[in-house]
């Protein structure tokens, strides 16, 4: 149902961001005291109308495509060291 609602793109979107939020992309980001939501949280599309949410969902969705694996963070990351950091941290 969730992927009916918000299409493949977003499912395999939040699906990575709550990965990301939740320490199994980068350890460093376990703390989740420093986090826009809680991982749990960006699994559920009601949370989308939360701002933290919606703008860390949005900024991976149109960001070179879609950042939904390691291998696109990491291009990412390679031309902008300090992207996505704002919405992870809001």
């Amino acid at each position: 149902m969730l992927e009916r609602k918000m299409g493949q793109n977003w499912v395999s979107t939040s699906v990575f961001a709550s990965s990301l939020l939740e320490g199994k992309v980068l350890p460093c980001l376990k703390s989740k005291k420093f986090l826009a939501a809680s991982p749990p949280s960006i699994l559920k599309p009601k949370t989308l109308g939360l701002k933290s949410v919606g703008n860390l969902l949005n900024k991976m969705r149109i960001k070179k495509g879609r950042i939904d694996n390691c291998a696109k963070l990491r291009k990412l990351w390679g031309d902008n060291s300090q992207e996505l950091f704002p919405e992870i941290l809001d």
